[in-house]
């Protein structure tokens, strides 16, 4: 599963050693596990979570379920949440609106036909069917970069492509992502010519106890905004975003700068910036939002960041909203698993122009019964790239191209009774 969110964290020991220090007063699995989603160690947390639901007492407790669902599912158990639900319904609950969708996306990413009835019910299936009526508009092929473990994000900047991977490196220090207990991850870059992309090489960074890097967002040629995770002097780390400009020749990050609106207290990450550099679009998961994570706005005054305001509820939902990209005209792509769609993350966009802001799925075959984000798009050669993970039934991310096959003319219009023509 992808870098879903936009915490990472560096946990030294996680053992038992430790365990038996913090929990001299609490003994539960239950509340263990607690403790540790939140602390953001999700994948310790998980495991916990399981551990707890193989007790029959445990098996009705409602918010025991709902909670290991929720992070089963951010983290690919796909099995084990669609259980953690039907555990909820057997104990004679019924889900809640929320619950519903996040199990609808469950069935829908492992195929199961009890989703299309699931959708029926909410919608229609004329309306599922949608999802698939452009299936010709798109071809979808593999990008060259992919490899058996986790890449996502491409961006193309000129002739290059900037994307994120993770990184395998577990000497020292064992690192985690804290939802899918990869390691951190770094970007690299890839130059095009006439024969090819050349092999993608890491982009240096010359700032110290940097644990992560990417995704990045270009503007202006080649100024950036870009994701850290920075070691510091408490756990767990935060994401932040730092301005920076790109040095082709070297191949490194330059005049790096933090960005005023990150805070200790939460993550900020996920950059969208556009073109003229003046309006920033992020994911953050500061309290007082609509679900687990939304996209933020802050525009670029007097020479800072104004403070970030959520883009409200036509966007963001009460599940979660990642990876905003914001195209020359004004066109907000992210990805969301808080609506019924194809299922898991799909991406979808809204066109800021309008005042009544209408948020459309971009259907098969840009979007899967996986997980699909990360999306950037070129509109001078009509080609995007998208990250999704389902060619491996959910256990890694490979980067895609797109290219669209619609066809425009011009239309002239005219009177039927005149034969004069209208505007």
């Amino acid at each position: 599963m992808k870098k879903l969110l936009v915490i990472l964290i560096l946990l030294l020991k996680v053992g038992e050693t430790f365990s038996q220090t913090v929990f001299t007063d609490v003994n539960s699995l239950k509340n263990r596990a607690d403790y540790y989603y939140k602390q953001l160690a999700y994948a310790r947390a998980a495991d916990l979570y399981a551990e707890a639901l193989k007790k029959k007492k445990n098996i009705k407790d409602c918010d025991l379920n709902r909670k290991a669902a929720v992070l089963f599912k951010k983290m690919s158990r796909y099995e084990e949440a669609k259980r953690c639900f039907e555990n909820i319904q057997l104990s004679g609950h019924a889900l809640t609106a929320q619950d519903s969708i996040d199990y609808f996306n469950i069935l829908r990413a492992i195929n199961d036909p009890k989703a299309d009835t699931i959708f029926t019910k909410v919608r229609s299936r004329i309306v599922l069917n949608n999802l698939f009526r452009d299936s010709l508009y798109y071809n979808i092929f593999n990008l060259p970069f992919n490899t058996a473990g986790s890449e996502y994000c491409p961006v193309q900047l000129h002739k290059g492509m900037f994307y994120v991977t993770e990184e395998e490196d577990t000497s020292v220090v064992r690192k985690y992502n804290a939802l899918n207990n990869g390691g951190f991850a770094h970007i690299y870059h890839s130059q095009k010519s006439d024969t090819g992309w050349s092999n993608a090489v890491k982009v240096d960074f010359d700032k110290k106890d940097v644990l992560h890097i990417g995704p990045v967002a270009f503007y202006d040629s080649l100024k950036a905004i870009v994701n850290l995770c920075i070691k510091g002097d408490q756990e767990p780390y935060r994401l932040e975003l730092y301005s920076a400009e790109y040095d082709e020749s070297l191949n490194k990050w330059k005049y790096l700068s933090p960005v005023s609106i990150n805070n200790s207290e939460y993550s900020v990450g996920h950059p969208a910036v556009s073109a003229d550099g003046q309006q920033l679009f992020f994911v953050s998961d500061k309290e007082g939002g609509y679900g687990g994570t939304d996209i933020y706005k802050s525009v670029f005054r007097n020479g800072s960041w104004s403070e970030p305001i959520n883009i409200g509820p036509k966007i963001n939902t009460k599940g979660d909203e990642k990876y905003p990209f914001m195209t020359d005209d004004n066109i907000l792509f992210f990805s969301s698993d808080g609506r019924y769609g194809m299922g898991g993350l799909d991406i979808y966009y809204a066109d800021f122009l309008f005042k009544d802001t209408i948020v459309v799925n971009m259907g098969f075959p840009v979007n899967s019964n996986l997980d699909d984000f990360g999306f950037s798009y070129n509109k001078k050669n009509k080609t995007g790239y998208i990250s999704s993970n389902r060619r491996s039934n959910g256990r890694d991310d490979d980067l895609y191209m797109y290219t669209e096959n619609k066809v425009f003319f011009d239309l002239s219009v005219f009177d039927d009774f005149d034969k004069k023509g209208i505007a």
